[in-house]
């Protein structure tokens, strides 16, 4: 059970990485051409983790377990009991 619960966070904490690599579009209205262009198709982090099967808590939270330092990420998912 605690390898399997390793094995789960470090794959939260990879898709989070994937997701912090997608720059935050905050603001952004694709659906508005401009000067009569279409806007070039850019992914945002909502839609590549809605298509990837998440919901909007799991990318946040994948996200806020992305910014926990290496070691000490390390530290508590290799401890006597891995966090959930």
């Amino acid at each position: 059970m605690k390898r399997s619960t390793r094995i789960r966070d470090r794959a939260i904490r990879r898709a989070g990485e994937l997701l912090k690599q997608i720059e935050p579009q905050q603001g952004s209205r694709r659906d508005l051409a401009t000067s009569g262009m279409r806007p070039p198709e850019v992914v945002s982090r909502t839609e590549a983790a809605s298509s990837a099967g998440m919901s909007p808590h799991q990318a946040k939270q994948a996200i806020r377990v992305a910014n926990v330092p290496a070691a000490e990420f390390e530290r508590q998912v290799e401890s006597k009991n891995p966090p959930t």
